[in-house]
């Protein structure tokens, strides 16, 4: 009995393990949202079937802005967070059929089907005003979660993941730079 109970829990364990492995290879632990292997291999997916049924994709890269600031002021635990409280507001944002990642830092990708770009902006501005009016409080503190983000067309942009990328992603830090310039110019 005693051996069986031992081969029990040796196979409990590593089936726990291999749970564990299998979430930790798709899903980002800090935030819970998919990580960017696991995005690419979905995007690679999605795209073939989007070219059977010729869906509309859009692409948006995500970025929190002012994250340094936060982490050297406050430290880099106000900064996971900060990081994880925009992971979650953003993903009650994302429909079921959407997906989303976080593909560096304080970066996040999402990907959203059969909506147009002026939907998108509506609903992540009204998440812009809903952060500006409810700071994260850490430690005593009220931090203002803001974020830039900019979005590429698929396939009108690239049919690539990382040229979409590439391309919202210039988008967004030229939008960024512009938004900064004017801060120190007020």
């Amino acid at each position: 009995m005693e051996y069986m109970r031992n081969q029990i829990e040796i196979a409990i364990s590593k089936h726990k393990l291999y749970e564990e492995i299998v979430y930790l290879s798709r899903f980002d632990k800090l935030t819970n949202v998919y990580n960017r292997r696991y995005f690419e291999e979905l995007f690679d997916t999605c795209v073939n079937k989007t070219n059977e049924l010729e869906k509309k994709i859009l692409l948006v890269v995500f970025d929190l802005n002012e994250l340094k600031v936060i982490n050297d002021t406050y430290g880099h635990l106000a900064g996971d967070e900060l990081i994880k409280t925009f992971a979650s507001a953003l993903g009650k944002c994302v429909r079921s059929s959407d997906i989303l990642a976080r593909i560096g830092g304080d970066e996040f990708v999402g990907i959203f089907f059969d909506v147009d770009s002026q939907t998108l902006v509506k609903r992540f501005d009204k998440l812009i005003k809903k952060f500006e009016n409810n700071p994260i409080t850490f430690e005593e503190n009220n931090i203002i979660c803001s974020f830039s983000y900019d979005i590429a067309n698929f396939p009108q942009d690239g049919n690539d993941v990382n040229k979409l990328i590439k391309i919202a992603d210039k988008c967004m830090y030229e939008y960024k730079y512009m938004i900064k310039n004017m801060h120190k110019l007020s």
